[in-house]
């Protein structure tokens, strides 16, 4: 299905109901909220969050405690970091995605979290977001997805360093 973006924009623009990052995930939404638009299909509401309840179970299950997000697709950067934040992760932001640089700030994660082919090869623990995604996951019966708390939120943010 062919779409165009100047339409699915305009549509957007009149759906937009802006809440507390803290609340975005446990607020009342339609369903069919359209959340981004990827590669020829519209990615709704109900999707994007049963994709973060997804990987919040799996962050959970992890031990892994500081996980770097490195994503060139924003829909999965925006599913990592919502389901990192609950799953009481430390959430670090590395400065540019190349392998070197990402090689030096290994010290200070546990995790690469990505959807970036080239970095299969990284010598560190890693996942890559794609296939977290089509995994088949048992929902919970009750959700994961509670309003932050966001004192408890832990983000480390790396500059490129080229800044200053």
């Amino acid at each position: 299905m062919d779409m165009d973006i100047q339409h699915v924009k305009a549509t957007c623009q009149k759906e937009v109901v802006f809440c507390p990052l803290s609340e975005l995930m446990c607020s009342s939404r339609k369903d069919k909220l359209k959340v981004a638009y990827q590669t020829r299909s519209l990615v709704f509401w109900a999707q994007f969050k049963a994709d973060v309840e997804a990987l919040v179970q799996m962050l959970q299950a992890s031990s892994y405690v500081k996980w770097a997000l490195c994503f060139d697709d924003s829909y999965h950067f925006a599913v990592a970091f919502m389901a990192a934040a609950p799953a009481g992760k430390h959430i670090i932001l590395p400065g540019n995605h190349q392998a070197d640089a990402l090689g030096d700030l290994a010290s200070h994660f546990d995790v690469l979290l990505h959807d970036r082919y080239e970095l299969r090869e990284f010598s560190h623990h890693q996942q890559m977001m794609p296939l977290v995604l089509e995994t088949d996951f048992e929902p919970k019966a009750t959700s994961a997805l509670t309003e932050l708390q966001l004192e408890a939120v832990t983000i480390t943010l790396f500059t490129s360093g080229s800044s200053g």
